[in-house]
């Protein structure tokens, strides 16, 4: 299937079509025709299982020490404690719509009110839509695995602003450097690692990494059984410090 710029591959199980699966239809982006392809792509290679790329990336404490970056986020090292709501959602969860601080440079080009809406849906998809007074844009990151211990890790953007064209080498620069800065931190978990330390998944800033384990095995249990996926996630209100 082909939708906004983007291909989509069933595969298939045991030779059936795409409708006879029980697989729902890729996401339809929102505020973007279904002809609109992404205005920009980038994709890095992540020397890690798909879930330790998921669990990093869907980390909310972690901007803080990883993204520290001038013009994403002033002052990044200090933290503020942090509240949001929750809810399930197509096989997966949101981060229910809310204003964004206004430290953010980037997000001024929106315009006033600029809020946002994150989603997680299986097999390893990441939605965020950022909209403002004048513009929204949508990113879309997928972590797909290539072997138990490599990931490649794609992100892409769909922007209502017409004049981005001349400034693509420089978003495109921002967002490698972004990105960047997350595979550096699953090489250093890497090392770590190695060392076979204990893991643990703490409440609530690790609560969005439970979920994520809860889906892959309800989805795995729903296929062998042969019935309806049931969604394990219920909306709550999480908080932690970043």
């Amino acid at each position: 299937m082909e939708r906004q710029g983007l291909i989509w591959v069933y595969f298939a199980a045991n030779g059936e079509s795409p409708a006879e699966g029980r697989q729902p239809q890729p996401p339809m982006l929102p505020d973007f025709a279904v002809e609109q392809g992404p205005a920009l792509h980038i994709m890095q290679h992540f020397v890690c299982s798909v879930d330790h790329a998921a669990l990093g990336l869907m980390d909310p404490t972690h901007a803080a020490f990883v993204h520290t970056s001038w013009w994403f986020k002033k002052n990044a090292a200090k933290l503020r404690p942090k509240r949001q709501l929750f809810e399930p959602s197509e096989l997966g969860w949101a981060m229910v719509r809310h204003k964004l601080p206004p430290q953010n440079i980037a997000y001024k080009l929106l315009g006033d009110d600029v809020t946002t809406e994150i989603r997680y849906m299986l097999p390893g998809l990441r939605i965020e839509h950022i909209k403002g007074s004048k513009h929204s844009v949508v990113g879309l990151t997928s972590i797909t695995p290539v072997s138990e211990d490599e990931t490649e890790v794609r992100q892409m953007f769909w922007a209502s602003m017409g004049w981005t064209g001349p400034f693509k080498p420089l978003i495109r620069h921002l967002m490698n450097v972004f990105l960047g800065q997350d595979r550096r931190v699953v090489i250093l978990q890497r090392e770590g690692l190695e060392y076979n330390p204990k893991l643990m998944l703490i409440n609530d800033a690790d609560t969005q990494g439970r979920w994520w384990m809860q889906l892959k095995r309800e989805w795995s249990a729903s296929q062998a059984e042969g019935r309806a996926f049931v969604n394990p996630v219920r909306g709550r209100e999480l908080r932690w410090m970043s």
